[in-house]
């Protein structure tokens, strides 16, 4: 069940969200701010006092109420013994249709009718009694809000406990009645009450009423029921009417005025209306303050044309005019009718007589504090809402426009607080959302990247001779962070260093999120600011429930030109951060000349290999593979080199690990591997030798799908020997998507050709890729049989290694072999292939093919 709407007043599904509800509501908290699958609505809470004022101010119709009518009517029919209270505003708003309804209901079966107006002389005796009983030395009684409308009840019960000490214990009129007809005339039938007030039907249930009313129905709800435009010219009275001023009580401060009589002329008192924060501030400083110069009797309505515009009223059956009218000539009968009304002592002397033998404890009313303290926001809880509103100044902090429904920025930034209104309801914040969308970091609030090259970048403009620099850290192991804690635990690690560095440089500079968990920060160079910011080792998260130590590799640059663009400066510094290899602490690495100059050799790479490989000048060479026992070639491995128009060669460890780093090398990738697929065609249709030609995969490559595609391609344009050709994995690549990696190259060997592990033994050992990947061909990378103090240990291992190969029966080549002591100890082990400078550096595919040919 839904936690809104289960009370008296409810949002239909037409509400549009335009917060009038909360603009008139005097309750925070009353209206929760929802959106439903992104239409946005306002709910009502049970915060709600029932005053019905946003059912009267919806100007879409969207808020309604319930009552008791259908349960009136159906119980009325099925035989129930029911009597009727008729408020007095029933004669003002029906004025001669009224006898024809309670000629309706009598017919219906209503068993008794009584005026509620004779139960408002009651009440507004037991009112003058209270006041007159409980004054002190200077005339006045401390409480001194009379009981005419059942929301101010409601409103100062559950919001404002403070005007309870101020509200006089008696009961309303319309209970007053009920309790009359009870205690009195003794009727035993259930009771209904029909009024203009759908706050009613939360006075009636209460506890404290002293008489049991059952069913509350309004004006609204009886028009629709009866259809009153066609009911039969009969008529009807009440069983009980006033035989006084009761029925003053029927307009505005009518009630008001019955009290007064009781009073001399000079005393004042006072009628207000809404329930306004002014109205409320004035009553609360009576009780805070003490004074007891206040009128002697005050009457607050929170319908501002009190009774007879009660929010149970239909409109169109409300004519103001009509109803100035007849309320003159009822004041002026109750007036010409009613003995001493200009003597306030005669008057009330009368009614001691005449109410002699009711007990005034019978009609008291007890009040009931229910008010729930709110939660008490803390201000940094304010700032934190108002930064997420972009409201990041004082200025924006008190705009005050109450377009949200709220009468303050700060109280709309309660109210989000807890949890009855979203951002999303601010209009300044909906209208400078594109504006902050292009220049903040949605997730953390502080400037994304194109935010920090736009202040970064005016403030060294206008700064320039400053001296500033820039860092770029990067967050170690957040993907640990979401794979183990999930990826909220992330953001929220993301969003702890964006505040705690912002915090941290405090004015003195900028800080950015670029993404990811990147982050970018501008500072002054102040050597002591700045070595108390590298002093920070890690990022302590353990309150977000992270248990291990977050780091952040940084790499900064010192501007010395503030002329520089700032998009360049951050380029540097996020290739220096890259150099970092330590990620157990912060770490922050200055980007250098050297550093310059590789990004250089780097950018020149970049800018020139597609038109290096229009232009041919990647070309493939050959590196033999011998059987050493013969010394016949055996094999050979494909590999490319960079050959410039001016005859000098771009070393594949300078180029490759660039095309790794920007995706160029699936493009050499299936560059090499159709030219050998082409060179085997062509060979198989030669007398030159035939020996199995391996070519590489790089990660990049294998980290594709698209892979395999390509090589059935090629398989379909070359139909070659198969046998002749292998392909050759890093086991480095193996490391990440392990699965997808194993079914890729199982794809690849189900088209026929097979798969050796390239460099096995350089790094990333693992006996879990020999498990799982399907492999013909090892590769031993002979970093184990180079130097060093451990050579035998070396040899022990290479020779566990050929072994463990032999048992999974897989071919065997070594490769890196540099002298005859390599290869005669690597062939007496078992490995069957020797690959090295020994026998042969890369060659052009020509010097390979003279060699096929000796």
């Amino acid at each position: 069940m839904s936690r809104f709407n289960q009370g008296t007043v409810f949002t239909a599904k037409n509400c549009v969200g335009c917060n009038k509800c909360i603009s008139v509501c005097p309750v925070l908290g009353a209206n929760i701010s929802v959106a439903d699958e992104g239409h946005a609505r306002v709910e009502v809470s049970q915060k709600c006092i029932e005053c019905g004022l946003c059912v009267t101010a919806c100007n879409h119709h969207a808020r309604d109420f319930r009552d008791d009518s259908d349960a009136f009517f159906e119980d009325l029919n099925n035989g129930e013994k029911i009597s009727v209270l008729i408020d007095p505003t029933f004669y003002l708003i029906y004025e001669n249709k009224a006898s024809a309804i309670l000629a309706y209901l009598k017919k219906a079966g209503v068993n008794k009718i009584y005026d509620v107006a004779f139960g408002a002389e009651i009440s507004a005796y037991f009112h003058a009694k209270y006041i007159k009983e409980h004054m002190n030395e200077n005339g006045r009684c401390k409480e001194f809000i009379i009981n005419s409308c059942a929301a101010v009840v409601n409103f100062a019960e559950n919001a404002h406990p403070g005007l309870l000490p101020l509200m006089i214990p008696v009961q309303s009129p319309s209970l007053c009645t009920a309790i009359y007809v009870k205690n009195v005339l003794k009727d035993d039938s259930k009771l209904a009450y029909i009024s203009p007030c759908l706050t009613q039907a939360d006075e009636i249930r209460s506890n404290d009423n002293g008489a049991e009313v059952t069913y509350s129905v309004t004006f609204k709800s009886l028009s629709k029921k009866i259809k009153i435009d066609n009911l039969p010219q009969e008529r009807a009275k009440a069983d009980l009417k006033s035989t006084g001023v009761g029925n003053l009580a029927s307009y505005m401060s009518g009630f008001l005025d019955m009290i007064a009589l009781f009073f001399d002329r000079s005393e004042v008192t006072d009628f207000y209306n809404g329930l306004s924060e002014e109205i409320i501030k004035r009553l609360e400083n009576f009780s805070a303050s003490g004074r007891e110069i206040h009128p002697i009797a005050l009457s607050i309505m929170s319908c501002y044309e009190g009774c007879v515009g009660g929010n149970g009223i239909r409109k169109r059956e409300s004519n103001p005019s009509t109803i100035i009218k007849a309320y003159e000539i009822i004041r002026e009968n109750c007036y010409r009718n009613t003995p001493f009304v200009n003597s306030p002592k005669k008057y009330y002397e009368r009614a001691q007589k005449r109410y002699a033998d009711l007990d005034i404890q019978d009609y008291m009313r007890i009040f009931h504090d229910r008010y729930r303290q709110p939660y008490i926001v803390p201000e940094d809880a304010i700032q934190d809402i108002f930064l997420s509103m972009h409201k990041d100044t004082k200025v924006k902090q008190n705009i005050n426009c109450e377009s949200c429904g709220y009468r303050s920025c700060r109280d709309m930034a309660t109210a989000i607080a807890n949890g009855y209104a979203r951002v999303q309801d601010c209009v300044y914040y909906m209208n400078d959302d594109l504006r902050f969308a292009a220049l903040k970091d949605r997730m953390t609030g502080i400037y994304n990247s194109l935010g920090f090259r736009k202040y970064a970048a005016e403030i060294l403009r206008d700064n320039p001779d400053k001296n500033y620099i820039v860092m770029v850290g990067n967050v170690n192991r957040l993907k640990s962070v979401n794979d183990l804690y999930g990826s909220e635990a992330g953001d929220k690690v993301l969003c702890y260093i964006a505040k705690e560095v912002n915090n941290f440089i405090d004015g003195k500079g900028i800080v950015a999120r670029f993404g990811g968990g990147v982050f970018a920060v501008l500072l002054e160079n102040d050597p002591d600011f700045i070595a108390s910011y590298k002093s920070f080792e890690t990022v302590d998260v353990r309150h977000l429930g992270i248990y291990f130590p977050v780091t952040i590799r940084y790499g900064y640059y010192n501007i010395t030109d503030n002329t520089m663009d700032i998009g360049s400066v951050t380029n540097l510094c996020t290739y220096a951060a890259d150099m970092a290899t330590d990620r157990t602490h912060n770490t922050f690495v200055e980007f250098t000349d050297e550093m310059r100059n590789e990004m250089k050799a780097e950018t020149d790479i970049t800018l020139n290999m597609r038109s290096a490989m229009e232009d041919g000048q990647f070309v493939v060479f050959m590196q033999p593979q011998f059987d050493h026992k013969t010394g016949r070639v055996v094999g050979a491995e494909a590999l490319s080199r960079w050959l410039k128009p001016d005859g000098s060669i771009v070393s594949p460890g300078v180029f490759i690990p660039v095309f790794e780093k920007n995706g160029f090398i699936k493009a050499l990738d299936k560059y090499v591997w159709e030219s050998v697929f082409k060179l085997v065609s062509e060979w198989e249709k030669s007398d030159i030798l035939h020996v199995p030609v391996s070519v590489n995969v790089s990660r990049v490559s294998l980290e594709s799908d698209d892979i395999v595609d390509t090589i059935a391609v090629l398989t379909k344009k070359y139909p070659i020997n198969k046998n002749n050709i292998y392909f050759e994995i890093t086991e480095s690549a193996y490391m990440k998507n392990q699965d997808e990696i194993v079914d890729r190259v199982t794809k690849i060997r189900n088209l026929g050709y097979k798969i050796a592990m390239d460099d096995f033994g350089s790094g990333y050992s693992s006996l879990n890729s020999l498990k799982d990947i399907p492999l013909d061909v090892l590769k031993l990378d002979m970093g184990f049989l180079r130097g060093g103090t451990n050579v035998d240990r070396g040899n022990n291992i290479i020779a566990y290694m050929v072994d463990m190969a032999k048992a999974l029966k897989l071919k065997i080549v070594a490769e890196g072999v540099e002298t005859k002591d390599q290869a005669d100890f690597l062939t007496e082990r078992g490995c069957d292939v020797i690959q090295g400078f020994y026998y042969a550096k890369p060659m052009p595919v020509e010097k390979y093919e003279e060699k096929l040919s000796e």
